[in-house]
């Protein structure tokens, strides 16, 4: 995972960070994604690494979704891995099935 950059939405929960804590451990640029930014901080603080950097959006809004993989792209050049971990419920169906004006969390 040396040099790998990896974004981990749903960061500052338990899974999220237990993951961006292995991924960092093995070398990769990790982008932590969550709505929390006051968590997103202090996760990152924890990692305490120039390869760490983080986002705070809503990732059901395509927008904020956008901001966070061009954040990623400008803070380490590329994109080779999701981890898609964030835990929203909504309607269950393939992506391309979704209608991206339904799937805010406010709604």
């Amino acid at each position: 995972m040396e040099n790998k950059t990896i974004i981990i939405t749903g960061a500052a929960g338990e899974i999220g960070f237990a993951a961006a804590k292995r991924f960092a451990k093995a070398g990769a640029n990790v982008m932590l994604v969550d709505i929390d930014k006051k968590a997103l901080q202090q996760r990152a603080g924890e990692l305490d690494s120039p390869k760490i950097a983080f986002f705070a959006v809503d990732v059901t809004k395509e927008g904020d979704v956008q901001g966070y993989v061009e954040a990623t792209k400008s803070a380490f050049g590329s994109i080779d891995l999701f981890f898609n971990n964030t835990g929203i419920e909504g309607k269950v169906a393939p992506l391309k099935a979704l209608d991206m004006e339904r799937t805010s969390i406010e709604s």
